[in-house]
């Protein structure tokens, strides 16, 4: 017991965070459901984890005899909804009945925007069960992730080609969708499918800026008043430096983060008139806020729209704050698809409460007061949506809203991101990665590393690399249990084992160069191209391959097709998934890893690229020099001498440039080289053009 005190006491004097002690000291002495069974907050969780296995079950029941008898209206839609809702309430991704649903699935055709959005929720839902199934499998005393956050392989294939549906389906230069491809429009399907498009911006799938563009457009232009204006307070997600002060010390919640302004409330109607109602003002603010994330992400967000952008979401978080009651009390139709509705604003907005509402709380009280005897809140459908609220599905895989306790070492460091937080179960809280291993670093206390091996478990697999340096400090002379362990992490987060040091630290650095050119937009294939080649580590390859697509990097197509040598499948898949969508070319994919069909895959490939490199490479250098055309910062010589350039392709730049006319906005200048290179004078919109791409 003195040892535990002295422990504790130093504990106490690094991180002056009284409750953190709490918690630490109930985690060596007694069980923390003990400790924290106490809390209000944890007391309702713990009801929740009940109420959504009771709702699970009774859903999993139902679902069993909905694959013997689909709905006939929307036999995708329905069972991709309740696949959605029994996965994120726990289901496991290897499940029979789940697997049967699948297989199901992908026999039908793609039709109706509620059905298609639905079964890119579900193959979202299903891929990240399948990361935490296999998260939480042992191997070797530690815990492994052996899939990516995002999906690869046949998985993704499915979303590509789901979300090109949604794309096609949509209502062009309006931003809105209908039932199906035949025109017309609502909110209903708009909402779903955009939240169908937000699926594919967390699964990094590229899509063009335009359609963002377009949604926040509509999505403004169809606000409708309702009120006064007034003051709004939203409480946000909080973020590391809202909890501490410059000495590490808790502080008031009420930071400037938490946006407090004044504002008229405005909603959206079902369809483009109307009075405002709670399911489509929901919807509508989960739209602008999928498209504002969608700007920023292909970086065509200005200063001044943003503005406006957000504007639009705090008007109509004001009225979701004036109408809250709508959302939480039972009564009229649609009650939880409305709730579900309000859960998606909540979780992609990292809103915690709307004028001091805790809208999560409040939602999940209600809910639970409406569960039947039997699990179920009625039909299959209203459970499912009651699942998907309580489970917080709309939630982005690399945010998460904080539960009661939040346990961190910093002081007040600005550079600290919220991506340095990560989650520890023993703890029941975020605590800073970064922070964490320093303190490992300085007690050297091998009772942490149930704590430790959380933190590398938890840590976003795409930023794994960060951990390199201070697990390389822990990783002393001395072979005690603190290097064991982290030797073993950098062997985990790497996916390469018993290396040196030296090994680890020139890992970091290239990563570190990789990181730069994305964030900088560095065009350098020759400097990727060594990087690439100098390195085995499957993680840094991934980045690599990302970062060549970003760039558009065709030109080192026939080094990505050497990579099939490397006998991994999953790796291999995403090599052919890499391949294909850099060079729009499929070719057949075998359906296990033996490497005689693999080989066979890479011949097919490597004839493919000789007969058309050239092609296509000048295909893309085309595209880039017509796309220049477009830069704001160009000076007028530099203008005038790359529309000189494109105008000298000639015909085979056709095609791009009149795609450039279907954007929102274009220059003149690809105008004037359409007609030095036709010979035409035909008018200024891309419907005068559009026949030369036939």
């Amino acid at each position: 017991m003195n040892q535990n005190r002295k422990f504790n006491q130093r504990f106490t004097r690094v991180l002056k965070l009284s409750l953190w002690l709490t918690v630490f000291s109930a985690s060596l002495s007694v069980t923390p459901s003990k400790t924290l069974a106490k809390n209000p907050h944890f007391a309702l969780e713990q009801k929740i984890q009940r109420a959504v296995e009771r709702g699970r079950k009774s859903l999993y029941k139902d679902f069993k005899d909905h694959l013997n008898n689909p709905n006939r209206g929307y036999p995708m839609g329905y069972m991709s909804l309740y696949l959605t809702a029994l996965l994120k309430a726990g289901t496991p991704a290897k499940d029979p009945v789940v697997q049967e649903a699948f297989q199901m699935l992908d026999r039908m055709p793609l039709a109706r925007t509620y059905s298609v959005a639905c079964y890119l929720f579900a193959l979202d839902a299903y891929w990240q069960r399948g990361i935490k199934d296999a998260a939480r499998a042992k191997k070797g005393g530690t815990f492994v992730m052996t899939k990516s956050r995002h999906a690869q392989g046949v998985v993704r294939a499915k979303m590509i080609e789901c979300l090109n549906w949604l794309l096609e389906a949509r209502v062009r230069g309006q931003g809105v969708w209908g039932y199906g491809q035949r025109g017309g429009w609502d909110h209903s399907n708009t909402q779903f499918a955009i939240l169908g498009l937000q699926i594919g911006l967390e699964n990094k799938i590229p899509i063009d800026k335009e359609v963002f563009q377009e949604i926040a457009d509509n999505q403004i232009s169809r606000l409708t008043k309702d009120g006064d204006k007034q003051l709004l307070k939203l409480t946000m997600t909080p973020k590391i430096d809202e909890f501490f002060g410059k000495k590490g010390k808790t502080v008031s919640s009420q930071k400037t983060s938490n946006p407090q302004v004044r504002i008229t409330p405005a909603g959206f109607a079902y369809t483009a008139s109307g009075k405002p109602y709670a399911s489509m003002t929901a919807a509508g603010s989960s739209n602008l806020l999928v498209a504002r994330k969608g700007l920023e992400l292909n970086n065509a967000l200005s200063p001044d729209y943003k503005r406006i952008i957000d504007g639009a979401i705090f008007s109509t978080c004001a009225w979701i704050s004036n109408n809250l009651d709508y959302y939480l009390n039972k009564g009229g139709g649609h009650y939880y698809y409305t709730i579900y509705s309000l859960e998606k604003v909540g979780d992609l907005g990292s809103i915690q409460k709307f004028d001091g509402n805790d809208w999560y709380r409040l939602g999940a009280e209600k809910l639970l007061s409406y569960q039947n005897r039997e699990g179920s809140w009625g039909p299959p459908k209203n459970t499912s949506f009651a699942l998907l609220f309580l489970t917080r599905a709309t939630r982005p895989h690399l945010e998460a809203a904080p539960p009661p306790t939040i346990l961190t070492g910093t002081k007040g460091d600005k550079s600290v991101q919220n991506g340095d937080l990560v989650f520890v179960e023993m703890f029941n809280g975020f605590i800073s990665a970064r922070q964490f291993l320093m303190y490992l670093y300085q007690v050297r206390n091998p009772k942490l590393l149930p704590a430790a091996d959380q933190v590398i478990r938890n840590y976003p697999i795409h930023r794994v690399e960060e951990l390199i340096p201070p697990l390389i400090s822990l990783w002393t002379d001395h072979k005690d249990r603190i290097s064991t362990w982290a030797k073993k992490s950098l062997g985990i987060i790497t996916g390469e084992n018993n290396k040196s040091v030296a090994y680890y630290s020139d890992l970091y650095s290239k990563s570190q160069v990789v990181s730069t050119m994305i964030e900088s937009k560095e065009r350098s294939p020759a400097k990727i191209e060594k990087i690439f080649q100098s390195t085995e580590t499957s993680s840094l390859k991934f980045k690599i391959l990302e970062y060549i697509m970003a760039i558009d990097g065709v030109e080192l197509t026939g080094m990505i097709i050497d990579e099939f040598k490397v006998k991994q499948k999953d790796y291999r898949l995403k090599i052919a998934d890499t391949l294909e969508r850099l060079t729009e070319h499929t070719e057949e994919i075998p359906s296990g890893n033996r490497n005689a069909d693999w080989k066979k895959t890479e011949e097919a490939w490597r004839a493919w690229w000789q007969k058309n490199n050239a092609r296509l490479v000048h295909n893309v250098q085309t595209r880039r020099l017509v796309h220049r055309l477009q830069a704001s910062d160009l000076d007028e010589k530099t203008r005038r001498d790359v529309l000189k350039k494109v105008i000298e392709v000639g015909s085979p730049a056709i095609s791009e440039l009149v795609s450039m006319l279907r954007r929102s906005s274009y220059r003149y200048e690809h105008i004037q080289a359409l007609e030095a290179i036709t010979g035409e004078k035909r008018g200024l919109l891309y419907e005068d053009w559009v026949d030369l791409l036939r």
